[in-house]
């Protein structure tokens, strides 16, 4: 847990201090001291710190197991910020649970928008496992699927799918809100 603080070496004879807050964790950079712990906890309570997201470890592959190519790009804690956030692509990302029916059922269409888009480098259709990792706070994912187009040029400003299901109509929606040359601007 000391790591998770960022301590670098928590077997030294020193007295370190942090606190964690949900999966956040914001470590004490000042030398130990009864003042430099109050002033750190109150700059905590004012919300005047700058924590670090502890990133769950995770294994992800969308449950692909049929050995072809894989259109759907997996996406996890490792990736995460240079999948969605690439400037150079607009990205429709699927966050789902491993055990939910629903995404299961969901997958194969899914597979069918990737397969759609496989040959067209400036749109990216991506799946995070959400149980495995840490969800981007810009995303509000409350169950599962939950679906976003993240356009290439605005990044923090995802746009909730909230459509059919079928492979078409998930196309059509990444069609009409891709970014086009004059959007880019």
């Amino acid at each position: 847990m000391e790591r998770d603080y960022g301590f670098e070496d928590p077997s030294a004879k020193e007295i370190y201090a942090g606190i964690r807050d949900g999966d956040m964790f914001y470590t004490m950079e000042a030398k130990f001291s009864v003042e430099n712990l109050t002033s750190f906890v109150e700059n905590f309570k004012a919300g005047q710190l700058q924590g670090k997201q502890k990133i769950k470890s995770e294994e992800h592959d969308h449950g692909d197991d049929d050995g072809d190519i894989k259109p759907v790009v997996a996406v996890g804690n490792d990736n995460a910020q240079s999948v969605l956030e690439n400037p150079d692509a607009d990205i429709l990302v699927e966050f789902y649970a491993p055990w939910c029916g629903h995404c299961r059922a969901l997958k194969p269409e899914y597979k069918k928008v990737a397969e759609h888009f496989v040959n067209d480098d400036s749109v990216t259709i991506a799946a995070f496992d959400a149980t495995a990792g840490t969800v981007p706070p810009q995303f509000d994912v409350q169950g599962y699927p939950t679906l976003y187009f993240v356009p290439k040029n605005k990044k923090l400003s995802p746009i909730p799918y909230e459509g059919g299901r079928s492979a078409a109509e998930m196309i059509e929606f990444v069609e009409a809100y891709r970014t086009r040359g004059s959007d880019e601007l």
